[in-house]
């Protein structure tokens, strides 16, 4: 599915904007998560709205593999592996959650093809 993901932009690097587990995207390059699902969104204006008030923003257009409409994710980083198992044994995560924006997926790898903007 074609996917727009947000990211960090610095010093030439494009980084996942969630902290302690963040992973790093090359263009042409698969990215897998080592645990967990990477968020995307299907349409590049919902992507351009999240993206808003985020320092060094990038959005990623690229080729997302098995898509999932996503609600919910972990409140803090810390706790993303923990959410990610409670998710995979179909169990409601039993740690702070937030309701993530409208337009939100999940997917188990991500493929950046070209940067589509950027707002530092």
């Amino acid at each position: 599915m074609k996917a727009y993901k947000v990211v960090r932009y610095d010093s030439g690097k494009y980084t996942s904007h969630s902290g302690i587990h963040s992973l790093e995207y090359n263009l042409g390059v698969k990215t897998v998560p080592t645990f967990g699902r990477i968020f995307v969104f299907k349409n590049q204006k919902k992507a351009e709205i999240f993206a808003r008030g985020h320092k060094n923003a990038a959005i990623l257009e690229g080729e997302a593999e098995d898509c999932r409409i996503a609600f919910i994710g972990s409140a803090h980083p810390c706790r993303d592996q923990f959410f990610w198992e409670m998710k995979k044994r179909h169990k409601k995560p039993s740690c702070q959650v937030i309701i993530l924006p409208k337009g939100s997926y999940t997917c188990t790898s991500f493929t950046p093809e070209r940067m589509v903007s950027f707002s530092s």
